[in-house]
């Protein structure tokens, strides 16, 4: 019987392994363009949806506490944006600023066709109202549920954006879109304006 030695593994060698130098070279080539790529697969059309609409949300408690839009008008189209910003402006023009607190976002049904998309989610809020002036409380803290459906729209540069936002609590009451606060925000609006 015939005992085959095999150079690449053996007790001269120290039990070692040895590598022909072009396999190395390979192996080595191979390693740095690996690294040139990512890893990461591409987030899905759902997982880049789920992300504007969170993005809005966090956008939309800053803008309302601080009146800091940049972030807002990243992820919105031009009306949403608009309509937030009249709203907001609003209880400014009142002393009052929100105070807002996101607990849950969960998502529901993702329905995507081509350049438009709607994204349902339940949500867990609560927020106070605060005179900005004196920093006093002017309503306590509530604890509010909204049934949100977000409809967004895929823009050139942006990417998806929130074109608008719907109650599904109140659909059909033409106050109905919530900016992510429920109907309330925009009720309450309505009311400051039609007293």
């Amino acid at each position: 019987m015939q005992v085959l030695k095999n150079n690449y593994y053996s007790k001269e060698n120290g039990g070692t392994m040895r590598i022909p130098m072009g396999l190395a070279a390979i192996f080595v080539i191979a390693l740095i363009l690996t690294g040139c790529t990512t890893w990461e697969k591409e987030p899905s059309e759902e997982e880049l949806l789920k992300k504007v609409v969170t993005r809005y949300n966090y956008a939309l408690i800053e803008a309302y506490k601080s009146q800091f839009y940049d972030r807002l008008k990243e992820v919105t189209g031009r009306d949403e944006f608009r309509r937030i910003r009249i709203i907001i402006t609003s209880y400014l023009q009142a002393s009052e600023v929100m105070e807002a607190e996101l607990h849950t976002l969960e998502f529901g049904k993702i329905k995507i066709e081509e350049k438009k998309a709607t994204v349902d989610t339940t949500e867990r809020w609560s927020y106070r109202w605060i005179d900005y002036r004196t920093g006093r409380e002017v309503e306590p803290l509530k604890e509010i549920n909204y049934n949100m459906r977000y409809h967004l729209v895929r823009d050139e540069d942006r990417g998806w954006i929130v074109e608008r936002v719907e109650d599904l609590q109140y659909t059909g009451n033409p106050l109905s879109s919530g900016a992510g606060q429920g109907g309330t925000i925009l009720k309450a609006f309505f009311n400051i304006v039609l007293s």
